[in-house]
């Protein structure tokens, strides 16, 4: 078997190695990919060691040969063949795991003089990616770590900066080249230690570039701010003598200090309400605050540079949040000490600020000193600072769970604030769906009516986003008349606005105590679910119907039957209609069991037993006549839903020729009317009738969308009716419960 693996393998590097032999260099770029995937089949080959080669005959000397064009290519002159080069090592070494990676030296260094040539950007990214995955293969293996990593790592982060730095750099580059430091950096904290000030002075540039500051000559995306945030933070692990902790938290204090600064400058066109509970002290007096336009000349406390106007200071407190919210994502080498307090203090004074809404007296005032366009402008900006200060919000959430969510609160009501100020916007309300739905996983459950009420307008607003996020639908309707078919989503919502808010729907309905929502927007929920056919959201409403003060049900139709008609084939809908309990055995009582005097009779007493105690399902018919038993339905469902329901839905009963095998005393099984419909905890009062107990031969089974389920039985001469009980009807029957089993009954009655 060895042997059929080793020539196959053997087979394709033999037509590889033909390949890169004989395409000219020019064309190989266009094969390099297909080459690419080819060397995983010779895995068995690469991976052999020397021993194994030679015992497989001229093994040895095809895949020397083939190494030998590798290695051709890292030193071609062509740009052509260095970038095939790169391509096919960083393939070669994957598939040949340790035993080619311990001898990949060569490969390594050649990879290092591609980062110092004039090659395109390309090229050195791609060099970047296979030098970054050789270091990262070698860390399960610590010889491999000296003989290779320790060596040349040093070379690498020294040529990544200076390519970083360098006007030839592209965009992809400079984000590779980050990218390879975060993974390195908490596995190599000694090499780069010798060049945290440099990496530090790359990241701190990225971050005070702002789009309408200063030109710097280099342009950084988004993507290039995220990760200079995370590498920023992670510089902390190379504090020598244990001091990672303490670095940590004065990076954090520093970036809390530098976002205060920030607020104080951008905010000035309005006098703050905010009082801080954590001791921050305005940091510049007013009457040089209040003069010129809004700026910081000098570096602040973060060591980001300055910045010079309320554009530009709103993206720098954009800035500082995010590398807040870094701070909390980010790994530690050692534990750390939160400071929630001062986060805290820094987000509700954000969320203090909102612009006024029309026909609301607002608590903020306006600063005379400061003029309406300043004014306006920084309305103009505050959502996207808002938006940045819901996702440390959401971060403290996922991280943290229960442990903030003593804070929850406070913000809850500072977030529902802020989204009636600025609910216009896509991007926040967006943000404030997902943060919402983040928070009422933790504490739905425990949110009084007052609470509930502060959030209604955010569950008004998903509502009507989703209507929003489907087209008018078509003319014809289903029977009943409320469920559009054929609409298809609006492309001119956005679809991450339509996604959490799809995903906030199921949890306002399942979270949340129905008896704290008011009737309006509980019916507005479940029509916005009926609507765009959210299964988890119907799902939820019928497991949580609406609820008067009292704690009871409503009396109003259930959402059952438009979920079963809807979702005929789902899990949920098939155990909610028909639930399939297994049968509880329980120990008849001595009283019975001395009276019988057979095994036979005992036997017949416990099945009875277990006969009159049905499951509480919508449909349960245990305690009524078998010509009442389409009353169970209109319980439920109105009169124009009864019929649509039947369609999925089949009520049958036990053929009335059944016959008993056994007959017990009068006495023992004729059980009053007060005791019928009512829960006994006596165990020859619970009984309970299961479908394993129902004769095949005489029992008709209900077919539903493809599944035959058991029917639902109930015994029309013999038990008396609820319904019969109240107006007051005698019942003639002696109440003789028939005995229902698997076997054929063949003996006379008696």
């Amino acid at each position: 078997m060895a042997t059929a693996r080793f020539n196959a393998s053997a087979a394709a590097l033999r037509a590889i190695t033909y390949r890169i032999s004989s395409t000219p260099t020019e064309q190989l770029p266009g094969v390099a990919s297909q080459i690419a995937g080819q060397l995983w089949r010779c895995q068995d080959l690469l991976a052999a060691s020397a021993d194994q080669l030679k015992q497989a005959g001229d093994a040895a000397v095809l895949v020397h040969k083939f190494k030998t064009h590798l290695s051709t290519l890292l030193q071609d002159r062509t740009v052509h063949g260095r970038w095939v080069a790169v391509v096919l090592v960083k393939a070669t070494i994957e598939a040949g795991g340790v035993e080619t990676l311990s001898k990949s030296n060569a490969w390594v260094r050649n990879l290092l003089g591609i980062l110092k040539k004039p090659d395109p950007p390309t090229t050195r990214t791609l060099a970047v990616i296979a030098l970054t995955r050789i270091f990262m293969l070698t860390w399960d293996h610590a010889n491999l770590i000296r003989e290779i990593t320790t060596p040349a790592l040093p070379a690498f982060v020294g040529t990544c900066l200076n390519n970083a730095e360098s006007k030839r750099c592209s965009p992809a580059e400079l984000q590779t080249i980050l990218e390879a430091f975060i993974a390195l950096v908490p596995r190599h904290l000694t090499t780069f230690r010798t060049n945290e000030s440099n990496i530090r002075a790359l990241a701190t540039a990225i971050l005070s570039s702002t789009s309408s500051g200063p030109v710097s000559g280099s342009y950084f995306t988004q993507v290039h701010r995220d990760l200079a945030s995370r590498l920023l933070v992670l510089l902390h692990n190379c504090t020598p003598k244990q001091g990672s902790a303490a670095k940590w938290d004065e990076s954090l204090k520093s970036t809390v200090a530098a976002a205060h600064a920030t607020c104080d400058r951008i905010f000035r066109s309005v006098l703050e309400d905010w009082e801080s509970t954590a001791g921050v002290q305005n940091t510049v007096p007013a009457q040089i605050l209040f003069k010129g336009i809004p700026e910081l000349e000098e570096n602040d406390n973060a060591g980001l540079t300055g910045w010079k106007g309320i554009f530009s200071g709103s993206e720098r407190l954009v800035t500082l949040l995010e590398l807040l919210q870094a701070h909390l994502d980010a790994m530690t080498a050692a534990p750390v000490t939160l400071r929630l307090g001062q986060l805290t203090d820094l987000l509700i004074r954000i969320f203090s600020v909102a612009p006024p809404r029309t026909g609301v007296q607002d608590a903020i005032k306006s600063n005379s000193q400061i003029s309406k366009d300043e004014r306006d402008a920084m309305y103009t900006v505050l959502p996207r600072i808002h938006v940045a200060a819901l996702n440390i919000v959401q971060t403290l959430l996922t991280r943290y769970a229960n442990i903030v969510i003593s804070i929850m609160q406070p913000l809850l009501t500072q977030i529902a604030w802020v989204f009636q100020a600025e609910a216009s916007d896509p991007n926040l309300r967006s943000k404030v769906y997902t943060v919402l739905q983040a928070i009422l996983l933790l504490r739905g459950q425990a949110m009084m009516k007052d609470d509930v009420s502060d959030i209604e307008p955010v569950m008004k607003f998903c509502c009507d986003d989703l209507a929003a996020g489907k087209s008018e639908p078509a003319k014809s309707l289903n029977a009943s008349g409320l469920i559009p078919r054929d609409s298809v989503s609006n492309p001119s919502i956005c679809p991450t606005l339509l996604e959490a808010a799809r995903n906030l729907l199921p949890i306002l309905c399942g979270q949340l105590d129905p008896a704290t929502l008011s009737t309006r927007v509980r019916i507005q929920l479940e029509r916005t679910a009926i609507l765009i056919d959210h299964r988890d959201a119907l799902v939820t409403c019928v497991l949580n119907p609406t609820t008067n003060g009292a704690g009871r049900a409503r009396s109003q139709p259930s959402l059952l039957p438009i979920l079963a008609r809807r979702f005929p084939e789902a899990n949920e809908v098939e155990a909610l209609l028909r639930p399939r309990m297994p049968a509880i055995r329980q120990k008849v009582s001595s009283e019975i069991e001395e009276d019988d005097e057979d095994d036979d009779d005992a036997e017949s007493v416990a099945e009875r037993s277990n006969a009159f105690e049905m499951s509480d399902g919508p449909f349960n018919t245990s305690n009524k006549d078998a010509e009442h038993a389409p009353d169970v339905l209109e319980e439920t469902i109105d009169d124009s839903q009864s019929e649509d329901v039947g369609e999925n839905i089949q009520v049958h009963h036990v053929a009335k020729d059944l016959k008993p095998q056994a007959v017990a005393s009068e006495k023992r099984n004729s059980p009053s009317n007060e005791g019928l419909g009512q829960n006994d905890d006596r165990p020859e009062k619970r009984l309970r009738v299961t479908p394993a107990e129902v004769p095949a031969s005489n029992s008709e089974h209900s077919v539903a969308n493809g599944r035959t389920s058991p029917s639902i039985y109930s015994q029309a001469n013999t038990v008396p009716t609820v319904a019969s009980m109240e107006r007051g009807e005698e019942d003639d029957s002696d109440f003789e419960m028939p005995v229902l089993t698997m076997e054929s009954d063949t003996e006379d009655e008696g």
